[in-house]
């Protein structure tokens, strides 16, 4: 094959993964493990191409497919997958910003199931850099900053009424406004502990 036939079989296979990703969420783990398969042949396709190429606007290289897997466990629900691969994805400058841009979307999403929501904010925050007008209007993007804020305010509930029971460091009795929030191991630590005291009886 002619590297832009090999590009055209390769970026067949990314996008079969994505879609079988997907369709595991219906149809269980037969699904996942094609997704799987097809990352698996897109990668030998780019090792063949040796290179990041852009026939027919494809971007298609080992860039793309490592690109793609991380896809692929956001879509299987893997957050720390996600996570753990995007750590080995280099991302080229001279890529199209739309396909860098969403590889941070994608990637964000990863961060917020592993529950690591400040690392979800920074990979849109470099979405935003790379690709503003497609962060600003990806579905995805919404939903994503609709995930971290929700964790966020159910932090600040627990701390707040953790401050309320009297737990925590003597911040906790300072005015509303100048209270530091509790981290959320600590609280539900503290918690624990104090489920297990029996309240004194008072006749």
């Amino acid at each position: 094959m002619t590297g832009h036939a090999l590009s055209l079989y390769g970026s067949s296979h990314l996008r079969s993964a994505i879609l079988a990703a997907r369709a595991a969420k219906t149809t269980g783990p037969g699904s996942a493990q094609d997704a799987w398969a097809h990352i698996d042949a897109a990668s030998h396709v780019a090792a063949r191409i040796g290179t990041d190429r852009n026939d027919y606007g494809l971007a298609f290289g080992p860039s793309n497919v490592a690109q793609h897997a991380v896809a692929v466990a956001v879509e299987l629900e893997d957050g720390h997958g996600a996570v753990r691969r995007g750590l080995t994805v280099t991302l080229s400058a001279a890529g199209p910003p739309v396909r860098r841009g969403h590889h941070y979307i994608d990637l964000a999403r990863g961060y917020v199931l592993a529950e690591d929501y400040a690392g979800g904010l920074r990979c849109l925050q470099r979405a935003r850099k790379i690709a503003p007008q497609q962060t600003r209007h990806h579905p995805m993007v919404r939903e994503t900053v609709l995930s971290i804020a929700t964790a966020r305010r159910r932090r600040e509930e627990l701390s707040l009424f953790a401050s309320w029971l009297g737990i925590g460091s003597p911040s906790s009795r300072q005015p509303p406004h100048s209270r530091r929030l509790i981290a959320p191991k600590t609280l539900a630590a503290c918690i624990r502990l104090a489920s297990r005291v029996r309240p004194r009886r008072s006749w």
